[in-house]
This record gives C-alpha cells, structure tokens and sequence, in this order.
C-alpha cells in the first residue's frame, strides 16, 4: 500500500510540475494582448460585407472561412503533377490573393520583410513599404 501510495504521489508531483505549463507562454501571462483578427477581415472593400467577403473567397476558390481562407490541402485536385506541398500552397495562395485584387478588395494587414518574402513577394504586398520583423529569440 505504501508503495501505491509513494508511485502516486511522485505521478502528482510529475503531473503538477509538467501538465501547468513550466516554460510554456501561460506561466508568463496571456500572449494574445490583443484580440486576434481572422485574415480574411485584412481584405477591404467598399460596401463588401462579412459574407460578400466569404462568398468572393470561395468564387476565388478559396474557403468559405475568415481565418484560413487559401485551398491548401484539402482541395489536392489544385495540384499541378509532381508539385511540392510547398510549391502548391504558395501558388495557390498567391492565385487567391491575384482574384481578391481583381474584385476590389485591398489587402490592409501588415507586410513583412523576411528573407521568405524576398524570395517570394506576395502580390498583396507589392508596392508597400514591408516592416521589420521583429525576433523575439536568437
């Protein structure tokens, strides 16, 4: 029994120093200060509405969702032969971003200056003045 009862308390002991978090972002407070936008709300239109909005998404055959609008992985008939997940997700997403733009809707989120978008200027961007991202670790 005291063996039991010695095997359960180093098990509590484990969870409690494991399972609250020890070194995750919850024991240094809230790491969302701000209410998160859904990408989809980063794209303006005059007159446009929530809905508009999602249904220009799906006629640029994107998703009908504000938060990840681009047809990744599960629309794979998208796919070109012997493309690359990689390949196909930038490709696709810059092809929905192109029909966004030729239905008047302007992107308003942020650009960033990475050596990514260096290497693969998005059309959303082009011709604005990209921020520094910042890094938190080295």
């Amino acid at each position: 029994m005291k063996r039991f009862i010695h095997a359960g308390s180093i098990y509590c002991l484990m969870f409690l120093l494991t399972g609250c978090g020890i070194g995750g972002h919850w024991m240094n407070g809230n790491p969302f200060p701000e209410p998160i936008t859904p990408y989809l709300h980063y794209w303006e239109k005059a007159g446009a509405s929530p809905e508009t909005r999602r249904e220009d998404s799906v006629l640029c055959e994107g998703r009908r969702s504000d938060t990840e609008p681009f047809p990744y992985e599960y629309n794979k008939k998208l796919w070109l032969p012997n493309e690359k997940m990689a390949q196909a997700r930038r490709r696709l997403a810059n092809q929905w971003k192109v029909c966004m733009m030729e239905k008047g809707y302007v992107y308003t989120g942020k650009c960033y200056d990475t050596e990514y978008t260096r290497k693969y200027p998005s059309p959303s961007c082009k011709g604005r003045v990209l921020e520094k991202l910042i890094r938190l670790h080295d």
